[in-house]
């Protein structure tokens, strides 16, 4: 069939054309760029044809890392026939839209993107393929050029579309020009094409290559290159409970292989000033970041990517230290950051205001009627252990408030820096301008609390409650959920089974009311003398990000899972209030890394018949 997608294929090998090496190189055969004999033949040079560009235009928007220049303006190249995919340069009779579409039919991402020279329509019905083609700067994050021509032209490490599989790296003087990873966010987003803010184990193995291929020196003095197969990777990184990886965890596994690049990300103070770094004979004078005219570029003319913290400009490892200062520091309600260091583990909660405020969370939200699910069970025979029609005939009883008897706090800050990471990463995500734009929702628990780092509202950072046995609550804050034992808790379940099928599909569930939450904890036994007969009940902070809001009953669970792993979106939103009439509102995350358990409430039911 030709091409170069089967996996029986080798490396891609770009089919040259010696009489025109012109300004790129040699031009390979692609949709995207025109050989001997097409409209662009009479050029003095055969250049990059794009898509959307000129006839589609530009938009600002899609550039996002710093670009500068002096060398030579680029001439702008005329316009073209519009691109249809599958068909070679100058095979289109025109007439069709001037943005290439892939095919009806196609099922999954071609691996080769802009690369693939297979025009079968056989393989361009099985895969879809990049609608713009996309030339990379041979100058990459070096470029110091503002001319907005070149914008139009070129992608440079942080851009938006500089992603494996979307853009072409061409080649100079024989040799191939390599991508470029200033930071480890820099380095995740060109293994993440689809910008799910996931990678896929396809797309790490996808990756593999150009991970394997990265320079010597960004393993720092050791000069290693990563060894093994990608499969092995992939479960060092992924673990085994997951189908895709956050960037929270890349950037750990990163940091375990010896990858020596900044992060990227600041995961310390969303409000840290972020001073322009970019450097040509001296560095850009600008102090922070602000806005122009365009929301990722500058009013220095250099573009949001090159506005970084100082935390951002740090390791994992020096992140993490600063990250578990400040955590300390906020535990103690002190800037004595040098007290002598505990293990993680939990801290008695003596604060009278912070007592009060978590008080508080659990009154206001309990819910005095039409409060009743078939999740708290039957009065005669508890949670799965009778059918439906038994259940709904013998409620068991709701408590008519609760009154916390203690608290304790989670001090557990390898598990903080990760989730901080995340939010971080999320935040940046919901700021790019290249999916949905972020809707703010405020759960009725979203309180904040005394002596504790505030919610960021920006990416709807909330406190949810989570119910649970007082064992249970404790390995969540050591090693925080476990996917793989989603729907096996109190979740309805049929007489017999081990585990049941969760109303939007397996996640962790956490709920905005204490009334719903306390229908999955458990009368504590054992433990501290004064805990006997309390129930349990965690506080986390949960990053919500992009909402996939549910109001009906008209939806498909695993359409749900793909629109967090692979889609835009963070988080589901289960409202089954408005529309629905029912009692609650619940949240799913598949990311346990967007959670961190906060507090765990120690509590008593009211009003329970004895």
């Amino acid at each position: 069939m030709g091409g170069n997608c089967g996996k029986e294929q080798g490396p891609y090998q770009p089919q040259t054309y010696p009489g025109v090496p012109g300004r790129y190189g040699h031009v390979p055969y692609h949709p995207g760029f025109a050989p001997p004999g097409s409209y662009a033949a009479g050029l003095p040079h055969a250049g990059p044809v794009y898509a959307d560009y000129p006839t589609g235009g530009y938009d600002p928007s899609l550039a996002y890392g710093a670009c500068h220049s002096s060398r030579p303006s680029v001439p702008s190249v005329p316009s073209a026939p519009p691109l249809v995919e599958g068909w070679p340069v100058g095979g289109t009779s025109g007439g069709t839209s001037s943005t290439a579409r892939p095919p009806t039919g196609s099922s999954s991402a071609c691996r080769y993107g802009v690369e693939c020279t297979d025009f079968g329509e056989e393989h361009r019905k099985r895969f879809t393929h990049p609608e713009g083609i996309l030339m990379a700067c041979q100058y990459g994050a070096g470029c110091y050029r503002k001319n907005l021509e070149h914008l139009k032209q070129f992608v440079h490490p942080g851009d938006r579309h500089y992603h494996m599989g979307m853009v072409h790296l061409p080649t100079r003087k024989g040799v191939r020009v390599k991508p470029q990873f200033p930071t480890l966010r820099d380095l995740f987003n060109y293994c993440d094409p689809d910008e799910s803010g996931n990678i896929s184990m396809e797309e790490f193995q996808d990756a593999w290559h150009h991970l394997c291929h990265l320079p010597p020196d960004i393993f720092g003095t050791e000069g290693n290159t990563l060894e093994g197969s990608p499969v092995e990777a992939w479960k060092s990184a992924a673990g085994d409970e997951r189908s895709h990886l956050t960037f929270a965890q890349f950037a750990r596994w990163a940091s375990d292989v010896k990858i020596k690049l900044p992060v990227g990300v600041d995961p310390a103070d969303a409000q840290a000033l972020r001073p322009c770094r970019f450097e040509y004979g001296k560095r850009c004078p600008c102090a922070n970041f602000k806005a122009g005219a365009s929301n990722h570029m500058c009013e220095c003319g250099h573009k949001s990517c090159a506005h970084l913290s100082d935390v951002a400009l740090m390791s994992l490892e020096e992140q993490e230290v600063l990250t578990k200062l400040k955590r300390r520091a906020l535990g103690r309600a002190s800037t004595k950051l040098f007290a002598p260091e505990r293990k993680p583990g939990f801290s008695m909660v003596t604060n009278k205001e912070v007592l009060a405020a978590l008080q508080k969370i659990l009154s206001d939200t309990h819910k005095a009627t039409d409060n009743w699910t078939r999740d708290r069970g039957c009065a005669l025979h508890g949670r799965h252990h009778c059918d439906t029609a038994c259940i709904f005939k013998h409620r068991a009883s709701v408590p008519t408030g609760f009154e916390l008897t203690r608290a304790e706090r989670n001090r557990n800050a390898p598990l903080w820096h990760v989730y901080a990471t995340t939010r971080s990463a999320i935040k940046q995500e919901t700021q790019s301008g290249t999916g949905p734009s972020l809707q703010r929702f405020s759960p009725l628990s979203a309180f904040e609390v005394p002596l504790e780092e505030p919610l960021d509202p920006e990416v709807n950072e909330w406190r949810l409650l989570h119910g649970s046995g007082w064992e249970a609550c404790k390995g969540i804050c050591g090693s925080n959920f476990r996917l793989k034992l989603a729907g096996t808790g109190a979740t309805w379940k049929t007489p017999g089974m081990e585990s049941g099928q969760p109303l939007y599909g397996y996640g962790v569930y956490l709920a905005e009311r204490s009334t719903k939450a306390d229908e999955y904890a458990e009368e504590i036994h054992g433990g501290l003398k004064s805990d006997e007969g309390c129930h349990t009940m965690l506080v986390c902070r949960v990053v919500g990000g992009l909402c996939r809001v549910v109001d009906t009953n008209e939806f498909d669970a695993d359409d749900l899972r793909r629109d967090i792993l692979d889609g835009p979106y963070h988080s589901v939103l289960g409202d089954r209030v408005v529309k629905l009439g029912k009692p609650y509102r619940e949240v799913v995350v598949h990311d346990n890394n967007q959670i961190f358990p906060e507090f765990i409430l120690y509590y008593k039911r009211l009003g329970m018949p004895d």
